[in-house]
């Protein structure tokens, strides 16, 4: 039942970032569109896609199903994937004309990166706190065996 709440917490963590991420993201190019507000079923296309991205975070590094496999695949994979998401919402709910390279290139572009500025950030994030971790497990083995003598 523990795992059970701390899965589900983790999922609502990340479906509730990607969900923020993607408002900041659309508010920082809607200006460049012409767009002043956000509509109602945008905003649902955005929970959607939220709920989505957290699918593929969590099966993708979250389980075993691709645990051998070099992390910069799977980040390749996860891209690819993203890609391919972000291009099926886009014809789907025709947020922009997909005929014009032009705009697809520009898309392409702003979803790249970001991607890896929010990839790095995570990376980094994880690299920084394993080593704080590490850091504390040495502090506390250090005075367990202090204890001990």
């Amino acid at each position: 039942m523990r795992s059970f709440l701390i899965n589900s917490y983790e999922i609502k963590k990340l479906c509730c970032l990607f969900f923020s991420g993607e408002v900041i993201l659309y508010a920082c190019v809607a200006p460049f569109i012409g767009q002043t507000s956000i509509s109602l079923s945008l905003v649902w296309q955005m929970v959607v896609i939220s709920i989505i991205m957290t699918i593929l975070q969590y099966v993708i590094y979250t389980f075993d199903f691709m645990g051998k496999v070099p992390r910069i695949i799977k980040v390749s994979i996860h891209y690819l994937l993203l890609v391919g998401i972000g291009y099926l919402f886009a014809s789907l709910f025709k947020w922009f004309d997909l005929s014009n390279i032009k705009y697809v290139a520009i898309a392409l572009i702003i979803f790249t990166v970001s991607f890896v500025m929010i990839a790095g950030s995570i990376g980094l994030y994880s690299k920084l706190t394993g080593e704080e971790f590490n850091e504390k497990l040495k502090v506390y083995k250090e005075l367990k065996s202090k204890s001990e003598v």
